[in-house]
């Protein structure tokens, strides 16, 4: 299992290489890095490599492993001694501008899982009344705040 070796992974010789990969295809040096431009505009050639030749890939601009393939997913994500965090180091190494924007992507997300597990816990909640004050800048958009009643 994965949680068992953390700078290894477990090879499976019976892996068979990605769709479009060839066999015969030289390993080359892999390096992933969601921030560069081509990575972002078409991932899937990286993404297919990754799976055939590095399917548990470290990668230096997140500065964490980069887990590829189903089966490797599954048994991190189910195993107790994996942590779940790991948006820290990449998070911090990013620079103040690109660390704002994540700033409020999270933040968004943070709000629909809140909203979300509100809405689950009091199902007669409903928009109350009142005009809603809107924050509409480039790295969010949403409302400053959201009256809501309870029926």
């Amino acid at each position: 299992m994965i949680g068992d070796c953390a700078p290894c992974y477990p090879w499976d010789p019976g892996a068979k290489p990605g769709a479009g990969i060839k066999i015969d295809t030289p390993v080359r040096t892999l390096h992933y890095d969601p921030t560069d431009d081509a990575t972002r505009r078409n991932p899937f050639p990286l993404d297919e490599a990754l799976q055939a030749q590095d399917p548990v890939h470290w990668s230096e601009a997140l500065r964490a492993w980069v887990v590829t393939r189903y089966e490797d997913v599954r048994a991190v994500t189910t195993s107790p001694a994996m942590s779940s965090d790991r948006l820290t180091p990449f998070y911090e190494s990013q620079k103040d501008e690109r660390r704002d924007i994540l700033s409020g992507v999270l933040a968004r997300l943070e709000a629909r899982v809140c909203i979300g597990g509100l809405v689950a816990r009091f199902p007669s909640m409903h928009y109350g009344a009142g005009p809603v004050d809107w924050i509409d800048a480039l790295i969010m958009r949403g409302p400053k705040q959201l009256p809501v009643a309870l029926a």
